[in-house]
């Protein structure tokens, strides 16, 4: 009886050692899909990371860029990103109404410029005219042109 009881523990002890066998293979198997689908999640993590943030940094970057462009005075670039629904659209929308009044000003400035030998010469006729009148205003007022003090109105003939 002894030796069916051994042989009877010598079949149980390979089938347990079988079953260890196996269990290992799934256990190893298991570890590496878990091992797998963690890396798998940080490389989903990382690239959504990396969109994210390259969705905030390329429009400031862009707007970065076209400020540069507005310091060297060129203003003729539109701004880009205006039509965003988020804060970087309201700011490059902002931009882009400060472009356009840079814009306005240089125009003014370069009409102001074309204007100006004109109004020189405007301006020195009329000091070629104001002489006599200024000599004619100190005959009657001689304390012309003092603000502090009112001259009094010259008298009419007419009346007494």
């Amino acid at each position: 009886m002894l030796s069916a009881v051994e042989a009877k523990y010598a079949v149980i002890n390979d089938e347990v050692q079988s079953l260890k066998a196996a269990f290992r293979t799934e256990a190893g198997m298991a570890l590496f899909v878990l091992i797998a689908a963690a890396l798998a999640g940080v490389a989903l993590a990382a690239v959504l990371a990396f969109l994210i943030v390259r969705s905030l940094t390329k429009p400031l970057s862009d707007l970065v860029a076209n400020i540069k462009q507005l310091a060297a005075q060129d203003y003729d670039t539109a701004t880009p990103h205006t039509g965003l629904g988020d804060e970087l659209g309201v700011l490059a929308r902002a931009q882009e109404a400060l472009r356009e009044e840079l814009q306005k000003g240089r125009a003014l400035k370069r009409r102001t410029r074309r204007a100006a030998p004109s109004s020189c010469a405007a301006l020195k006729r009329l000091k070629l005219w104001s002489a006599p009148l200024k000599s004619a205003l100190t005959l009657r007022c001689p304390s012309w042109p003092a603000p502090a003090k009112r001259c009094a109105p010259a008298r009419r003939p007419w009346r007494s």
